[in-house]
């Protein structure tokens, strides 16, 4: 009985224990399969957070690359176009130059390019932003930031140079006009108007006025230059014609026939002060043609200079 008890309850519990066992693996692989799928399902989200992750921080650099891009094609056009005005202009000074010095005395007006882009390439641009654009596209060497200060200092510098020229050309077209008035003034009122009154005065109150020497020249002066007629093709204002018909006769006969009269030399000297005038004026003209070759030429060197500079930069544009 009791070999034959214990093999019973041997059996019992292998029984008992085999139950368990299944039990428990039951359990577990109760347990163990949701974990498994949870486990596959994070690692499938992972990938996909971080493909997508990938696929946007993609999509941003392109979008980025893109606007750099487009931002230096910006300035390009905006650098181009400068190369172009400071080339044109600078022919358009020139030429300018050889006017002044052909009609000195004409209110000569120089062609003008006018232009908004030089202004918003030097005052209303992201420098900041263009710079690192710049960089990005082209490498962030000690070469490539020294080429892009430089396109910047010749930006700068041709503006400031095209303000200075228009500087220029205000003063001496606000010279040119108070000169040339006061050449007319001088002459139509100290000679013209003066001699006149002086002829008018000899007539009525010296009864042999038609042998008197002074009057003779005075009155043979007068006639001749208001019965002459200003060339047409006289673009000086009338001033050559009235230096040569009045001012010029008067000097040569009041200087050769009638220095011992205190009134012709009193005309006479106001002659000299015309004919002074006249010539600082012109000098003056002369100086400004000279100035505007400069600027002309220096506009060509600068649009050369800026061009080989800004030469990566402009290939955007092809």
């Amino acid at each position: 009985m009791g070999l034959i008890d214990f093999t019973f309850q041997s059996g019992e519990f292998a029984e008992a224990s085999s139950g368990f066992v299944e039990t428990f693996l039951g359990t577990l692989v109760g347990i163990g399969t949701p974990l498994a799928v949870f486990y596959l399902e994070t690692k499938r989200d992972k990938k996909k957070t971080e493909s997508e992750k990938t696929v946007k921080e993609d999509e941003e650099r392109k979008a980025r690359d893109r606007r750099e891009l487009d931002t230096l094609n910006y300035f390009a056009a905006g650098v181009e176009h400068a190369i172009s005005y400071a080339e044109k202009q600078g022919q358009y000074y020139i030429e300018h130059a050889n006017d002044l010095r052909t009609n000195p005395l004409e209110n000569n007006l120089s062609r003008t390019i006018i232009t908004l882009d030089l202004e918003r390439s030097v005052n209303r641009f992201d420098h900041e932003r263009i710079f690192h654009a710049y960089l990005s596209q082209f490498g962030n060497s000690l070469d490539q930031i020294k080429i892009f200060r430089s396109i910047y200092g010749k930006l700068d510098f041709l503006h400031a140079y095209r303000a200075e020229i228009i500087s220029v050309q205000e003063h001496y077209l606000k010279n040119l006009h108070k000169r040339i008035l006061k050449y007319k003034e001088l002459v139509e009122e100290q000679i013209d108007a003066h001699c006149s009154v002086l002829a008018n005065h000899i007539e009525h109150n010296d009864p042999h006025y038609s042998t008197n020497q002074f009057f003779i020249s005075l009155n043979e002066c007068l006639l001749n230059f208001h019965r002459s007629e200003k060339p047409k093709n006289d673009q000086q204002g009338g001033l050559y014609h009235i230096q040569g018909s009045l001012v010029e006769p008067l000097k040569s006969k009041l200087a050769e026939r009638h220095l011992n009269i205190p009134a012709a030399v009193a005309i006479l000297e106001n002659c000299r002060r015309a004919t002074w005038l006249l010539n600082e004026t012109i000098a003056e003209v002369n100086s400004t043609a000279d100035n505007f070759e400069e600027f002309g030429k220096e506009l060509i060197k600068i649009s050369g200079a800026l061009k080989e500079r800004a030469a990566n930069l402009l290939s955007l544009l092809q």
